[in-house]
């Protein structure tokens, strides 16, 4: 059974994207997401929340194609940015319970600090997004339109680091005992 690597960008905002371990397919979209109303306030005001059902049938549709291995992006914790912090916690609570219950294994939490040069290359403070975007549209053309539309490609970039990382570390790994 062929691996898929996968990467859930943490967040309302953020995507879904994961590579083939051969590199010839890939898959790229926004994390589902509903609104709702937020009681919290006298104000009404609405809120954004990921859709558990959509994100595990996704997901499902995922491990499917083959043995999955999940990474997601570590989410924002700044008392200065309270209502950002809250909505990543969510999302990354939400994630984690949709995991659990299809009984998948996240491999691991990375910072955006982890991916983001080897994926995009150095680019200016405040330019992430757009040169996500860009290196996104270069590797995947495929999906060129969705991440136009979206802004940025940071869950396939992502879900490629994961899949680049990986095997050059099982590459490093079988070279040393052939040694």
């Amino acid at each position: 059974m062929k691996r898929i690597f996968a990467a859930v960008d943490n967040g309302c905002t953020g995507t879904i994207g994961a590579v083939s371990e051969s590199g010839d397919w890939s898959f790229f979209m926004p994390v589902p997401t509903y609104r709702t109303e937020d009681y919290n306030r006298t104000k009404v005001k609405h809120t954004t929340h990921v859709d558990f059902d959509v994100l595990s049938s996704y997901l499902k549709a995922l491990m499917a194609q083959g043995e999955l291995s999940l990474v997601t992006e570590r989410p924002l914790k700044n008392p200065r940015l309270f209502n950002a912090t809250m909505s990543g916690i969510r999302a990354h609570e939400i994630l984690l319970a949709v995991t659990r219950s299809l009984g998948v294994q996240l491999a691991g939490t990375m910072d955006s600090r982890d991916w983001q040069v080897p994926m995009c290359g150095i680019f200016e403070k405040g330019e992430s997004k757009p040169a996500s975007a860009a290196a996104g549209a270069l590797l995947f053309p495929e999906h060129e339109a969705a991440i136009r539309k979206h802004g940025d490609a940071d869950g396939l970039l992502m879900a490629e680091f994961h899949r680049r990382r990986v095997l050059a570390e099982e590459a490093k790994t079988e070279k040393e005992t052939e040694e």
